[in-house]
């Protein structure tokens, strides 16, 4: 038990646990519809047609200006692609450690990196080339800025750069700016004591605004001008129960990739321990909130279950904002934080809650290491790559609504990877056809199509009138590979 003990409180041991486990994701789970969105963007020839790119999009640059420098760095390889989203990953560790130290258990200080490491949200974030992880990063990096100055300790500054990385990372950002800044306004009208720490904070919050100037006036007006769809899907997500799967997915996130029985038998149990030790964790900084932790108590609650909250009520306002389980990433570093004040090895029923709360967490998110990713695109081309015979078509879709002529499909970035692989000359591939001009695959005597969810009805309706033979096989639990034949 001793050992053991020593290993939880030794900071080397989670950063090699940490960086291993996301390693191994990164470099085993296929890409997935959204990273090759963003290697669309950040493979643009030159910076204006980089930035031209991103204007074209919803979301601000900095996420793909990190995945263009991997690429030049590293290659276009899986692991090469998600190298500066580990790298973010350990970061955010390394703060929310920083940050625990202003907790008032060592129980709490220990088990708050762990926590990071173990979380299913976390491993997600720091295993894709995305922005969600930068966005969790500037959120708890914008939380111990303003701690640290109403502490009246060094480092209300940091608040400038961080509030310039959320801006540029996603915009979802400004509610967790939004929620901050009235948090700390609530605390300096309410005591006195914290008033010289607010005054603090306005110049920097200031500059860090006016850090996101040059591309706010530039691509972001123009992406305010176009009429993108919310990327939220805030009819589905946007009410009681999408809220409180969210707070459950900072946990847990893609559990069903590991099978069914990991999201009945681990993930729901477990989001009831996580919810009993977030009431634990807010009750223990409540009994400390005389002294030095009501900031703490404040800023981890608002940040990390208000501030989705609020996000839901202005998607339901403003339909365009949306709401998405990725889109709350800035709450995961308070939520987990707040968790690891009610998390202890102590007798009694704390002791059975950190047993069944961790277990339950670790093996959710291992199982995720060894799972193909939620959408197994490597998986389902090379069964097609493996099994097509010259003269094969094989009809796929853009992956976005965002210039969707010139979008990456997973057939694009597999195929020819897994021809090299298995030794197959390129020009043995099937034919491509995009699902709009499927009317060209027709003239082959056997068709392939690689479905992820939805696929447009008239090609399916035209593909089973012309062919008698149609086999499907299902690709881990989003994908499907369709053969149409004569």
């Amino acid at each position: 038990m001793n050992t053991l003990r020593h290993l939880l409180r030794s900071p080397f041991a989670v950063v090699v646990f940490a960086s291993t486990l996301w390693i191994v994701g990164g470099a085993s789970r296929s890409l997935w519809i959204d990273e090759l969105h963003s290697l669309q963007h950040a493979r643009q020839p030159a910076l204006d047609a980089f930035f031209a790119s991103v204007a074209d999009d919803n979301h601000p640059p900095l996420a793909w200006l990190l995945l263009r420098g991997a690429l030049a760095l590293f290659g276009d390889g899986e692991l090469a692609m998600r190298s500066w989203a580990i790298a973010i990953g350990l970061a955010f560790l390394a703060l929310t450690a920083r940050v625990a130290r202003g907790l008032p258990d060592a129980a709490a200080r220990t088990w708050a990196p762990w926590l990071v490491a173990l979380s299913s949200y976390t491993f997600m974030v720091a295993t894709e080339a995305r922005m969600y992880g930068l966005l969790a990063l500037a959120t708890l990096g914008l939380v111990d800025a303003v701690l640290r100055a109403m502490r009246g300790e060094r480092g209300a500054w940091l608040a400038a750069p961080w509030i310039a990385v959320g801006l540029h990372s996603h915009y979802y950002f400004v509610h967790d700016l939004f929620v901050v800044g009235a948090a700390v306004l609530a605390l300096a009208i309410l005591d006195a004591r914290w008033r010289a720490g607010a005054k603090r904070l306005l110049l920097p919050v200031l500059v860090g605004g006016l850090a996101f100037l040059p591309w706010g006036l530039t691509g972001f007006a123009e992406q305010l001008a176009h009429d993108l769809p919310s990327g939220g899907w805030s009819g589905r997500y946007a009410n009681a129960q999408g809220y409180a799967q969210s707070i459950a997915h900072l946990f847990f996130m893609n559990t069903s990739v590991g099978g069914a029985w990991v999201s009945k038998w681990l993930a729901l149990p477990g989001s009831a321990l996580a919810l009993f030790a977030l009431l634990l964790g807010a009750r223990r900084l409540y009994a400390t909130r005389a002294t030095r932790d009501t900031p703490t108590l404040t800023l981890l609650v608002a940040v990390g279950l208000l501030a989705p909250l609020w996000a839901l009520a202005v998607s339901l306002v403003y339909e365009r904002a949306g709401f998405n389980w990725r889109y709350v990433a800035g709450s995961l570093g308070p939520v987990l934080l707040l968790a690891s004040c009610g998390v202890a090895w102590r007798p009694g029923h704390r002791a059975a809650l950190s047993a069944g709360l961790i277990g339950t967490m670790a093996l959710a998110t291992l199982l995720q290491v060894t799972a193909p990713g939620q959408e197994d695109y490597r998986g389902a081309i090379r069964l097609v790559v493996e099994r097509a015979r010259p003269g094969d078509a094989i009809v796929t879709r853009p992956q976005h609504f965002v210039n969707p002529d010139e979008a990456l499909t997973g057939w694009d970035y597999y195929a020819p990877r897994m021809a090299a692989e298995l030794g197959i000359d390129p020009s043995d591939l099937p034919a491509t056809y995009d699902q709009d001009a499927v009317e060209g695959a027709l003239a082959h005597d056997r068709v392939w199509v690689v479905v992820r969810r939805r696929f447009s009805p008239a090609a399916f309706e035209a593909l089973m009138a012309a062919y008698p033979r149609h086999e499907i096989v299902e690709v881990g639990n989003v994908m499907k590979v369709h053969r149409f034949e004569r």
